[in-house]
């Protein structure tokens, strides 16, 4: 009973947050708290939600009930620190050099199709080593889900990078866009679809199309409710089509495909007695930075790859991983009190995306907007090191000007 009522309470608690939030961020729906709460709130609804809702018999009642009260822990502290305002105002008022305006940067913007076109044809040369070294061959092309799931070891480097590139060719197309509609990024939109349709990811191309949302509701017109709501009934059903259509599951087997709560569950089953890591996993992190291709010794366990390692011994190695919740990374290293930490200064972070993002919708701003507060095209990219490389390649426009 106390795991219903549990339930219950975090629902109207994560209504209630966006909903306050959405009116302290002038009435925008899609803002950088609303997105990241509504990702996780689908993730433990899809999860675990309504099979606990509507069975009796609960397996593993308190360690289910354990991973709830975690949850309901990261979501409120990342509400608290969202909801705060100074620090985020602190932290924009020393935000100077993403207001920078040269004539480097003019030249870029004026260049930026130039640029996208050249990421364009380096993805498409990343993408045909990883066809090759990666063994995979055509059936990246003829079975493009298979060679994801089985031909990415190796080649994950360029896989990552080719998709990369291919996202900020994406922003830049639309960012460029002359005549702002619906109709002209949405062809956009299908045309990059169909060169991610063969990277075999199904969560790569929801990204593409929350891009194209979140572009059209910030840069042509506000989305209203109900508007919004079609659009997310829209891309459920796609997102389940495309669940079917790759890897040939019927509709309950698309629902059962989330195992995010479960896997938490599994986890504190498996470890009842775990010892925290006090820090070493996230400086493991930065393992994520290496190519294997230059280090081969490079762990597979790292991150949030601890929890698959700590409830199914090897399986890393062979390059399958199983998906978590996002607080995982910071249980594992100090408990609840990590956990709300972490929560309280991702909240932060969130707000000062959004108000930078705000006062300055410039190329490079959107980009960080989309990788921080959308969803990470800039995989296995620290945030911080993202913003210390835009930071540097606005210097590096600057001093380049006043050398000429």
């Amino acid at each position: 009973m106390e795991l219903k009522i549990l339930y219950f309470c975090f629902i109207i608690f994560f209504f209630y947050s966006v909903i306050q939030l959405i009116y302290k961020s002038e009435k925008q729906l899609i803002n950088a708290y609303s997105f990241f709460a509504l990702e996780f709130f689908v993730k433990i609804l899809l999860s675990s939600l309504l099979v606990y809702i509507f069975t009796d018999t609960i397996v593993n009642y308190n360690e289910s009930l354990k991973v709830l009260y975690i949850s309901f822990v990261f979501l409120f502290s990342i509400w608290a620190g969202f909801s705060l305002d100074k620090p985020a105002i602190f932290l924009l008022k020393r935000s100077g050099i993403f207001f920078v305006s040269t004539k480097g940067t003019r030249w870029l913007y004026s260049h930026l199709k130039l640029v996208a076109m050249i990421f364009i044809i380096i993805a498409l040369i990343l993408y045909i080593f990883m066809m090759f070294k990666g063994g995979g061959d055509l059936l990246w092309i003829t079975n493009s889900r298979y060679a994801y799931q089985h031909h990415r070891e190796g080649v994950g480097t360029f896989y990552v990078f080719s998709q990369t590139l291919l996202y900020i060719a994406y922003i830049i197309y639309l960012y460029k866009m002359r005549k702002k509609s619906i109709i002209r990024i949405t062809v956009t939109t299908i045309i990059f679809l169909v060169i991610f349709y063969f990277f075999g990811s199904k969560r790569s191309m929801l990204t593409l199309m929350l891009i194209g949302v979140v572009y059209y509701s910030y840069f042509v017109r506000r989305l209203n409710l109900v508007k919004l709501f079609l659009v997310f009934i829209l891309l459920i059903i796609l997102f389940l089509f495309s669940q079917i259509l790759y890897s040939n599951l019927g509709l309950n087997g698309s629902l059962n495909y989330f195992t995010y709560f479960d896997n938490m569950v599994l986890f504190l089953v498996k470890n009842p007695s775990f010892e925290f890591m006090n820090g070493g996993n996230f400086l493991s992190g930065a393992w994520g930075v290496v190519p294997r291709e230059l280090y081969p010794d490079k762990p597979h366990v790292y991150g949030s790859a601890y929890i698959t390692e700590f409830i199914y011994p090897g399986m890393p190695e062979k390059g399958h991983y199983l998906g978590v919740l996002p607080w995982a990374v910071y249980y594992l290293d100090f408990g609840f009190i990590g956990v709300f930490i972490g929560g309280f200064l991702t909240g932060i972070s969130l707000k000062y995306i959004q108000k930078l993002f705000k006062y300055n919708k410039n190329i490079f701003v959107f980009i960080l907007f989309i990788n921080y507060a959308i969803s990470n095209i800039m995989k296995f990219v620290p945030t911080m090191v993202l913003f210390l490389l835009i930071i540097l390649f606005i210097n590096f426009l600057r001093l380049k000007l006043r050398s000429d």
